[in-house]
């Protein structure tokens, strides 16, 4: 389950259109002194007085799927990298489900020029899309659709995640064909079929729009380039990867809210490395290493634990432990659980839902446990 290459080796070096230098995708970044009035004859430049000016322009432009940029960025800016400068701006969080790490995910690379007119930066920078804009719109349109069927407003953090979590792990496959389309959100939710970067940039438009904090994690998965995500849930934040919970179709989520010290619990040896970043292209490819998120993402040790009112082995919730919990458990088995059933039916408090806690509940209702597994939570 790997992340496509080409989001993860963006154009570290690229020249400005009328330069002689060769482009090459992984060569270090060439700055090119040239005069103004070689510039001012081939192109014409968007003045701002800060980089955040500047990201804001980048920013409503990558929403349009603009392929071109030219910038020129005043010497009082005090910009010490134009270009990672200029898009960390750009892609910094706004709240909005399609800014943020949602443009960062659509974009497959880029190239860039910088030079300097009358000693202050300039920089040219053409951008790569894996869809389109039509595309972007569409799944956007299905994500909002999705998210009024899911009837979110009233939950609080914790059940809108589980709730778009289990949507995504239940109706999108991961795909095994080879498409533009499966690196965005319009191949996970239009066409159901997706890889990691599909699964991350629908999850975080939904979980965005319905007001829970989003951060796509790159790094390496299974010892190829995976993203992942962490999710803000009463403060602190948890890791989650629908990618591969999406093998088990919503009746397990292994890789659900998991801490710094138990995501990977369920597999040996440990399989997800979170990225240190490209200091050439550090903004389109970002330190995701806990240091870096702690700051600002408090990221938790261990996984979210639910504080909420059930009895073990009630797992129909109609408050009395029977014999129909047990056929609500072959079911659950099945279809999958609910947040309470599923809390419900860890009657071992393993922190997994198996056979060895449908055991333990048959044990109890024909009379050969003395201990009763309803005791409240």
């Amino acid at each position: 389950m790997t992340i496509h290459k080409k989001l993860l080796s963006a154009a570290a070096a690229l020249v400005i259109s009328f330069s002689a230098v060769p482009f090459n995708a992984y060569a270090a970044r060439t700055n090119i002194s040239v005069s103004q009035e070689i510039m001012a004859e081939a192109i014409s430049y968007s003045y701002f007085e800060t980089v955040e000016e500047a990201g804001a322009y980048v920013r409503a432009e990558l929403k349009k799927h603009t392929t071109e940029l030219h910038i020129r960025l005043a010497a009082k800016a005090g910009a010490k990298d134009i270009l990672n400068d200029i898009l960390s701006a750009a892609f910094a969080e706004t709240g909005k489900g399609d800014e943020g790490e949602f443009l960062r995910l659509s974009i497959e690379g880029y190239r860039a020029g910088t030079g300097i007119i009358n000693h202050a930066p300039a920089i040219d920078i053409s951008f790569f899309y894996n869809g389109t804009l039509e595309e972007d719109m569409a799944a956007k349109n299905k994500a909002d659709e999705i998210l009024a069927e899911l009837e979110l407003e009233g939950m609080d953090e914790y059940e809108k995640t589980e709730a778009v979590y289990q949507y995504l792990v239940s109706h999108v496959v991961y795909s095994e064909t080879e498409n533009n389309e499966i690196y965005t959100a319009y191949g996970a939710l239009i066409n159901n079929d997706a890889v990691c970067q599909g699964f991350i940039q629908a999850m975080y438009y939904m979980l965005t729009e319905s007001g829970v904090k989003c951060r796509a994690v790159m790094g390496k998965g299974n010892g190829g380039d995976h993203v992942w995500a962490i999710a803000g849930i009463d403060g602190k934040f948890y890791y989650l990867d629908p990618t591969w919970d999406s093998e088990f179709k919503g009746k397990t989520k292994w890789f659900f809210l998991k801490g710094i010290n138990d995501f990977d619990e369920n597999c040996d040896p440990v399989r997800h490395i979170a990225g240190s970043g490209d200091p050439k292209n550090i903004a389109f490819i970002p330190d995701c290493t806990v240091e870096s998120f702690l700051p600002d993402y408090p990221i938790s040790e261990y996984k979210y634990v639910r504080s909420t009112s059930y009895l073990k082995g009630d797992i129909n919730n109609d408050k009395i432990v029977d014999v129909y919990d047990f056929i609500a458990f072959r079911k659950g088995l099945i279809a999958g659980f609910d947040m309470k059933a599923g809390a419900a039916a860890d009657l071992d408090d393993s922190g997994k839902i198996e056979i060895a806690d449908a055991v333990l509940l048959r044990r109890y209702l024909h009379g050969l446990s003395d201990e009763k597994p309803a005791d409240t939570e």
